[in-house]
């Protein structure tokens, strides 16, 4: 009995251990386990307020870029000071607000015809797209800024400036830029595969046949997922993939100011917008301009005339390129040396012969020139010669909106000692017009080589039957010359919107 009774106070004494050992081992998990769900809902709580302030940011943001939308893309714009709160009742999550405006006011805000520059390269002048120039050449317009609180119990301040930059977008270095094509338009929209652009292609047209022609950088806008060959032809080019796209504008594009910021190209006659229309800054520059509609024989202007003879090219009988004279047979013939006016074509010539240069003086003559307009509006013509070189700084524009051909032809022999391709500054706006280059037959390589830029909302193709590249499209360095305004001033421009932000 004795045993038993040391016995059962053994087994009495390690319960009570083992008790203990339990309830030291249960505390330190119940404390271990507050203090776990403690710094779990800490956790929870700094997750939350970071959302709610990516929230109420990224809510700011999206109403800062519908404001500017709406408010700063125009001509001459006046906008008061803007308060939009989006806020809501204390709900659940203790949130009293979602973000909104509080914008500063401005006036007399001219996005598409400021000449104000920017000077040097200062914060935040960083241009989104890969430019062969400083911010020095990039024209700017104001500063618009809109801030907002992440919370009512926060004190730090979300701030937007929003740089509002208009620019001729060939001059930056998007040397092709193929914009959507017409509303009902039928066939195919293709870019023919003899182009090489030592530049960038705008791609705003998921449906153009891009894939043939050679570019050394490829950007696609508005979800396309276009791409073009290496400047060697050698593979397709990956497209850039820009963190931010700037969406290019035309400006208002009909009755109600409509903005066009879905790749439309309204620049040649926008009467709806004459900021930002070629006709528009025709008939107000300094120079004036020389309206062609009649094809009787007359001296229109000086370097203008029209004759009536048999026509000095062969007609072009190639379809879909070809077509037959009238019986006027009538020729305009535009001489670049001399014509001091812009050049307004409406009437239905058989021929226009554009006259460059023949030397090499009148080559580094052409370089003084004023910068200089010929536009085809509702023309019927169908047969442009380029005749020589030019060093002139051109703007030619194609348009009639029905998807004619039109047949444009360079001929010649260059100024260059050793001879080479032909030279000829251009900047080419088509609109609906379906345009055929026919390039010399010789160098059998690259055989025009144009400065400047071609924009087009059609297809644009080559006579050359081969997929050799024949024309190379190049960079203009110098828009301004050394005589009348630059080019950039006459030019149409797009304009974006670069948003800068930080936080106080």
């Amino acid at each position: 009995m004795k045993h038993l009774r040391k016995q059962h106070r053994r087994n009495q004494g390690t319960v009570i251990i083992i008790a203990v050992v339990l309830v030291f081992a249960c505390t330190m998990a119940i404390t271990g386990w507050t203090y776990l769900t403690a710094a779990r809902m800490r956790q929870s709580e700094a997750v939350g307020n970071a959302c709610q302030r990516h929230i109420v940011w990224q809510n700011t943001r999206a109403l800062n870029q519908q404001n500017t939308l709406v408010n700063a893309f125009s001509n001459n714009a006046t906008q008061g000071g803007l308060t939009t709160n989006l806020s809501q009742a204390t709900g659940w999550d203790g949130m009293v607000g979602w973000g909104g405006l509080d914008t500063n006011s401005y006036s007399n805000l001219n996005v598409f015809t400021s000449t104000n520059r920017a000077t040097g390269n200062i914060y935040p002048f960083h241009n989104i797209r890969p430019t062969p120039t400083t911010d020095g050449d990039m024209f700017f317009t104001t500063i618009e800024s809109t801030f907002s609180d992440s919370d009512a119990s926060q004190t730090e301040h979300y701030f937007l400036y929003n740089y509002e930059k208009s620019y001729p977008g060939s001059l930056m270095g998007d040397l092709f830029i193929i914009h959507t094509k017409p509303s009902g338009t039928a066939g195919s929209y293709i870019i023919g595969d003899n182009f090489l652009i030592n530049g960038n292609v705008m791609v705003y047209d998921g449906t153009a046949v891009t894939n043939t022609m050679r570019a050394t950088m490829c950007h696609n806008c508005l979800g396309t997922t276009n791409t073009t060959l290496s400047s060697a032809g050698s593979a397709l080019l990956m497209p850039d993939n820009y963190p931010a796209i700037p969406v290019g504008h035309v400006g208002n594009g009909g009755a109600g100011g409509a903005l066009l910021a879905d790749g439309t190209l309204n620049m040649i006659n926008n009467s709806y917008f004459p900021a930002s229309s070629l006709y528009a800054t025709m008939v107000a520059s300094s120079s004036g301009y020389t309206t062609c509609s009649s094809t009787t024989a007359a001296t229109l202007a000086t370097g203008v005339v029209v004759t009536n003879h048999s026509l000095p090219y062969t007609v072009p009988v190639t379809s879909p390129y070809g077509y037959t004279a009238s019986a006027s047979k009538s020729v305009l013939t535009i001489t670049l040396l001399t014509v001091t006016s812009h050049v307004y074509i409406t009437g239905a010539y058989d021929q226009i012969v554009i006259n460059g240069s023949a030397n090499a003086t009148d080559y580094a003559t052409q370089d003084t020139l004023a910068p200089l307009i010929i536009m085809l509006s509702n023309s019927s013509a169908r047969d442009i010669r380029f005749v020589g070189e030019n060093n002139r700084r051109l703007i030619l524009a194609t348009g009639t909106g029905n998807g004619a051909t039109v047949f444009m032809s360079f001929s010649g022999t260059t100024s260059v000692a050793g001879g080479g391709p032909l030279r000829w500054r251009l900047q080419h706006i088509n609109e609906y017009r379906n345009p055929w280059y026919d390039v010399p037959a010789t160098p059998t390589g690259i055989s025009l080589l144009l400065t400047g830029g071609i924009r087009t909302n059609w297809s644009v193709n080559c006579t050359d039957t081969t997929a050799n590249a024949r024309i190379s499209l190049n960079l203009e360095s110098n828009s301004t010359g050394s005589n009348g305004p630059g080019l950039e001033l006459l030019m149409p421009r797009d304009a974006w919107n670069e948003p800068y932000f930080y936080i106080r």
